[in-house]
């Protein structure tokens, strides 16, 4: 699964600070996988294929009964159930927790038969991350960093708090970097216009929503808060952006592109600078 104990190190950390970020903000976290491992057998023909609730790749009978899947963390956290969702699930299912203000997680699994959904859905998801190990392990992942003192329920509540009252000390300017960053994402606005006046041409279809503005400034709250500061600040703005902002664009008729994360990143160094 680990090649080196320093992948399984940065794993873990990666894991823990996105599910901390997520906790503080009380929204859920998008995971994207790799594949999933399958369950060995003879299917039926014709067939379903969906993910378990051990997260594996299942053929099954489309004419038999399946309820909706139970996946969850071990343990609570902040008092709440923390549930698991993947792209494979119904959409309406997932979406009746997704859209609470709690912090449930969906993995996104590559594959031809997941099914697609609304690209309004992925506003509701605060933050996302991206690792190669399967999604099985990363739930044990998961529960095994949720071990830790500080998801104890009064760190979390102290984290959520101090978070709260970060984000309300933010500068006007750094407010308007925000604005700026997010805007330039969107087509006939003047920042992307200015974007586009040096020399960054990407396109980003409908752009990101309005949403991102307010997650990504408790992103980058929390991240202060969980790094000692009392404040804000630029760097955190241009190394969140991407993993905020991302998965929200609404590509509508234009088709993402190799490498627009990286993109993103320009766009917020470019909106600190102005």
């Amino acid at each position: 699964m680990y090649q080196t104990t320093t992948q399984f190190i940065l794993a873990a950390k990666t894991l823990k600070e996105a599910l901390l970020l997520s906790l503080a903000v009380g929204k859920p976290l998008r995971i994207e996988t790799g594949r999933p491992g399958e369950v060995p057998c003879i299917p039926c023909q014709p067939y379903d294929l969906i993910i378990n609730d051990h997260l594996s790749l299942q053929a099954v009978d489309p004419r038999e009964q399946r309820g909706d899947p139970d996946r969850r963390l071990k343990r609570e956290l902040a008092g709440k159930v923390v549930r698991v969702f993947t792209n494979f699930d119904s959409w309406r299912f997932a979406l009746n927790w997704l859209s609470r203000p709690e912090s449930h997680i969906l993995l996104i699994l590559p594959g031809d038969n997941a099914s697609r959904p609304a690209e309004a859905m992925h506003d509701w998801l605060c933050y996302s991350v991206s690792l190669s190990m399967p999604p099985d392990a990363i739930v044990e992942l998961l529960n095994y960093v949720a071990e830790d003192s500080q998801f104890s329920d009064q760190n979390i509540t102290a984290l959520k708090e101090s978070t709260e009252a970060v984000s309300k000390r933010a500068s006007p300017a750094f407010l308007r970097c925000i604005v700026n960053a997010t805007r330039a994402t969107r087509p006939d606005t003047e920042e992307s216009a200015a974007c586009r006046n040096i020399g960054l041409t990407a396109s980003f279809g409908c752009g990101a929503g309005v949403r991102a503005d307010m997650d990504l400034l408790m992103i980058c709250a929390a991240h202060a808060v969980l790094n000692g500061r009392s404040e804000v600040r630029e760097e955190d703005l241009v190394r969140f952006f991407p993993a905020v902002v991302a998965h929200r664009i609404a590509w509508a008729a234009a088709t993402p592109f190799c490498g627009y994360a990286g993109a993103l990143t320009k766009v917020a160094e470019w909106a600190v600078r102005v």
